[in-house]
């Protein structure tokens, strides 16, 4: 069989009909996603086109026009196939693991604790292996592969001077352009730019002056974006590209048939000796060594520190097949440990590891973990061969950059959550694909390389076509668009929400979750949202149907617990809170509520436990964020106690430490005044009754007071002078 056979996948001349059949096929994918969104659906996305209104961000965006082209793709490629009545494609060395990988974690369904949750990250997964797999068996020759780096290079000087411009022109550092946060710029900049500076060393040499003069002023601005966007974990993946293209040059006409050995060992020992430097200077110079201490005990290196040690303990607990695809932001909290919480930076909900290797075990297990290391180790040493193997030219410099924007946003995701977003683990198997296609062009032309067979061609089997593209519309309908659906009205709720309409913030959580019945984020919005409009009942439910499909997320038990203490439903309350101090020790309010529940469970002497735990926990965090104030709350609630119990004393210490610390509630001024009375301290509740009536004027039980303790005070003071 001659490569021509096998290369060619589309008739020279189609005929009239062949072209009117696909057009009908392409609109039946487009017009069943289309006709089965909700009419004002429909409407938000014309004013999002009109730049009205932005329904939804441009992450998710990016896995439905994925998806949605490599339907189309595979249309075409089925009709061709069925005309031409062969089928052909490449036996990739990577393919092996790609479905060992897929196989396990089809198998690791069975082990997920949350099944709804594998399943979308399975779905997903299909998505980055199906486009590796078409990248690989589309492209044909190697000007295919400059045809889609061309567009890949227009749209990165786009957006990176869409990014600048942003800057210009408001001087604002968080700059997102269309990846949703700075950190997933910064990753898709670091990815990309290998592969630009490595044009213009090309078009340099070549002596294209011009175009290796604009290519250089470019990379400079974008090195100076990547500074803006202060992305630690960038930089650090950037300096090992670098560091790795070096290597690959260097090493690139070393006579010796060991050359991958070679390179693997220097690249190992640059690393080691940039390790030692970098940790001499720690230790050696004291703003640094400063810096990095308050990062650890305050910052994001502290948040990823303490996020990593709670995967490991979540690793430990099943080691060989984690707990199930996309479980993670599920069962992470049960690992948690407290101490993240004294960090300042750390939030109620932690949905991903910062460390791709650790959250991949965690899921996939070990297993896994070892299949994805086979499937990256296969590809990229093929492709390291390749290039050492083939003439420095156009292609061979390409192939390289590709290499290097593949190690460039790997290494990031060792610190970073790039991965789980579509905008760079798209961009990742798509470069994956490029540097197979690249390897499969580089070697000659074998049958034994391919998998052909022919058929026997049936007319009546291009119909099937059409129920094919029917099913793929359904799917791609009820799986992607409905969570992008489901996303945009969580997000117009979220909008009214911080507008106080809490009515028709409620009506646009409905509508997320009838579009996903798993969205935990619009169930734990909508629950807090009935709390706030006074429906208790409804607000149980809601948080109750939370708890089936993520039962610890965010502060779910602070806010049942609330619930319950509004309800006074003291035991349930308890419990609650209790749960609640379980995955966070150091949330102040949490003792505090806990204690005003014991309290009316007649549990005094707990109560009090709390209420002074509530105050220390601050003081702990304080010594941490200096800036943080004192819980007044503790002191308030420990007054209370021993002002029930007649202990007037304490009351006034605890009183008077709150209004010390700036409480002004007339109320509460008012029991430090009857406690200073009650202990005869007739001058300081004479003060504090005043301080009283200043803050509340209706208090004219207190003006009397004043007046009695007026003449007492008098009285004293003649009996004194006497």
């Amino acid at each position: 069989m001659k490569r021509n056979s096998i290369t060619k996948t589309i008739p020279q001349k189609a005929d009239k009909w062949s072209i009117a059949f696909l057009v009908v096929l392409i609109i039946i994918s487009i017009v069943i996603p289309a006709v089965m969104s909700p009419p004002d659906f429909k409407i938000k996305i014309f004013n999002w086109s009109a730049n009205i209104v932005q329904p939804f961000n441009y992450v998710m965006i990016k896995i439905v026009i994925t998806q949605f082209l490599l339907i189309i793709l595979f249309i075409f490629w089925l009709y061709y196939t069925i005309e031409k009545a062969e089928i052909s494609l490449y036996k990739d060395p990577a393919y092996i693991p790609l479905i060992c990988l897929f196989i396990w974690c089809f198998i690791n369904l069975f082990c997920s604790s949350f099944l709804y949750a594998s399943i979308r990250e399975l779905e997903r997964l299909f998505t980055c292996f199906f486009l590796y797999f078409v990248v690989v068996n589309l492209i044909k020759k190697e000007k295919d592969i400059i045809s889609m780096v061309i567009p890949i290079l227009i749209v990165f000087v786009v957006l990176s001077l869409s990014g600048l411009s942003y800057f210009w022109k408001t001087k604002d550092a968080v700059i997102i352009s269309t990846f949703g946060n700075p950190n997933f710029f910064s990753a898709y900049l670091i990815m990309i730019l290998p592969l630009v500076i490595l044009v213009g060393i090309y078009n340099f040499l070549r002596n294209n002056f011009f175009i290796s003069s604009l290519i250089f002023l470019l990379s400079v601005a974008v090195l100076f974006l990547i500074y803006i966007l202060s992305s630690q974990g960038a930089w650090i993946a950037l300096v090992i590209s670098f560091i790795f293209l070096i290597t690959l040059f260097v090493t690139k006409n070393l006579k010796t048939e060991k050359k991958v050995i070679v390179f693997a060992i220097s690249m190992l020992s640059i690393l080691l000796i940039l390790g030692a430097i970098s940790l001499l200077l720690i230790y050696k110079v004291p703003q640094i060594k400063a810096y990095i201490d308050k990062d650890i005990t305050s910052g994001t290196v502290g948040i990823r520190i303490n996020i990593w040690q709670g995967t490991l303990r979540m690793i430990k607990a099943r080691p060989f097949t984690g707990w199930g695809m996309g479980t993670y932001p599920i069962v992470y909290p049960h690992f948690r440990i407290p101490e993240y919480f004294l960090n300042p930076m750390s939030v109620n909900a932690t949905d991903h590891a910062h460390n791709e290797i650790l959250e991949l075990t965690s899921e996939i297990g070990i297993i896994g973990l070892g299949i994805f290391l086979w499937i990256l180790g296969v590809i990229f040493l093929r492709g390291i061969r390749v290039f050492y193997n083939k003439p420095l030219n156009l292609m061979n410099i390409v192939h390289a950059g590709l290499l290097a924007g593949v190690l460039a946003l790997f290494i990031q995701n060792l610190t970073d959550v790039n991965f789980r977003l579509e905008a760079s683990i798209l961009y990742f198997y798509f470069f994956l694909g490029l540097i197979s296609a690249e390897c499969k062009l580089s070697q000659p032309y074998k049958e034994e390389d391919y998998f052909s067979k022919k058929f026997s061609y049936r007319k009546a089997a291009v119909l099937l076509i059409i129920p094919i593209a029917i099913f793929l519309g359904f799917i791609y309908t009820h799986e992607t668009v409905r969570l992008i659906i489901s996303s945009s009205y969580l997000k117009d709720g979220i909008v009214l929400r911080d507008k106080k309409k809490w009515d028709e913030a409620i009506r646009q959580y409905e509508k997320a979750l009838y579009w996903d019945k798993y969205n935990w984020k619009a169930y734990y919005r909508l629950g807090f949202a009935y709390a706030e409009t006074n429906k208790a009942n409804e607000a149980l439910a809601v948080y109750f149907k939370l708890k089936e499909i993520s039962p610890d997320y965010a502060d779910l038990h602070y806010n049942l617990g609330s619930l319950y203490l509004k309800m006074a439903k003291w035991e349930n309350a308890k419990e609650e809170f209790q749960k609640s101090i379980e995955q966070n020790p150091y949330e102040p309010k949490t003792h505090y509520n806990l204690a005003v529940v014991l309290l009316q469970l007649g549990e005094i002497d707990n109560a009090i436990k709390e209420d002074k735990r509530a105050i220390s926990v601050q003081e702990e965090k304080k010594k941490i964020s200096s800036n943080l104030p004192d819980f007044v709350s503790g002191y308030v609630g420990l007054g209370d106690i021993y002002y029930s119990q007649e202990k007037w004393k304490e009351a006034s210490q605890n009183y008077g430490r709150a209004v010390q610390l700036g409480e002004k509630n007339a109320k509460i001024l008012l029991k430090l005044g009857n406690s200073y009375s009650q202990m005869q301290d007739f001058k300081n509740a004479k003060r504090i009754y005043e301080e009283a009536f200043n803050q509340d004027s209706s208090l004219v039980q207190v003006k009397e007071l004043i007046k009695q303790l007026d003449e007492i005070i008098k009285l004293d003071n003649n009996n004194g002078a006497k």
